[in-house]
């Protein structure tokens, strides 16, 4: 595991701090600078009740995050459209949605959600989506990701 404020390889357990509001797993030496969390923040279900949801699953929202949306999402489908000879109307009823929806993203009044923007690519034959610069981290070797570290100004305690 690496440290979300440097990026170094934790040795140990993970010190859980909140710096600036965030809270972030950090390695000892970046621990001092925030508030460290003595105890986890969960809702217990009393002893004698236990239901489906009583174990819940950690999650990690950014392996489950393709890419990020291209900022010039309305040119790159206008232009996919023109291209593939479809009216607004022709490629809403294709991928059935109303075609106000189209004109919307085409004017970049309404930017799509994953299930709509698969939709357009499928229908396009267009990628909507620009690489993030994620690598799949692997054991051993330190991540060449940035952390939070390098974007935020992080502020000594005095």
């Amino acid at each position: 595991m690496h440290c979300e404020l440097c990026g170094k390889e934790i040795q140990g357990k993970p010190k859980r701090v909140v710096v600036e509001g965030a809270q972030l797993e950090t390695c000892a030496a970046c621990a001092g600078l925030g508030t460290e969390i003595r105890r986890p923040q969960t809702l217990r279900a009393p002893a004698n009740i236990v239901g489906a949801h009583a174990r819940t699953r950690y999650r990690d929202i950014y392996r489950q995050m393709e890419g990020e949306l291209d900022p010039d999402f309305d040119h790159i489908v206008k232009y996919a459209r023109q291209k593939s000879g479809l009216t607004q109307e022709q490629l809403a009823a294709k991928i059935m949605e109303k075609a106000l929806i189209i004109k919307k993203i085409e004017r970049k009044e309404l930017t799509p959600d994953d299930k709509l923007r698969k939709k357009l690519e499928k229908a396009l034959n267009v990628s909507l989506l620009i690489d993030i610069g994620r690598e799949k981290a692997q054991k051993g070797k330190p991540s060449e990701n940035l952390t939070f570290g390098d974007v935020a100004i992080v502020k000594r305690r005095h």
